[in-house]
């Protein structure tokens, strides 16, 4: 029986990762907003929700624990589990603010989705390079 090796991943690297993401989606935001003509309030809106974004893709992050060593495979696993449950948490949480805090539609939906994208576009890049890094030697044998 095959045993993969187990491996830890950097939380600095990927709740830093989540920063930038947080800010490209905030840049692209007020570009579009500006260049747009859509106003201040709908620019504010916009910026909450990429923030929540933000805080929800770190506390997932928290949440599965990337100091603690596992197999690759697991990781792959736990990154795709945690987009999931992010996505729906996001989804609920964007509903709130929608219903309770009268924000524009459009606006939570479009930076929400924007600032989702890129979360998951660096959390990706940043696991798929640090998981390349296992190789078929990195496994022993076990009987």
């Amino acid at each position: 029986m095959a045993r993969q090796a187990s491996l830890s991943l950097p939380t600095g690297l990927l709740m830093s990762g989540q920063v930038v993401a947080a800010l490209i989606a905030a840049v692209l935001w007020i570009l579009g907003v500006l260049t747009g003509g859509f106003g201040a309030s709908i620019l504010l809106q916009g910026l909450v929700e990429i923030a929540l974004v933000m805080i929800l893709a770190m506390a997932g992050i928290l949440a599965i624990r990337p100091s603690v060593s596992r197999p690759a495979v697991s990781w792959a696993v736990l990154f795709i589990a945690g987009s999931l449950v992010r996505l729906v948490v996001t989804a609920g949480l964007s509903l709130l603010l929608y219903s309770a805090a009268h924000m524009a539609p459009k606006a939570l939906l479009v930076s929400g989705f924007m600032a989702f994208m890129a979360s998951l576009i660096i959390e990706a890049v940043i696991t798929a390079r640090l998981l390349s890094r296992v190789t078929p030697e990195s496994t022993v044998d076990e009987d």
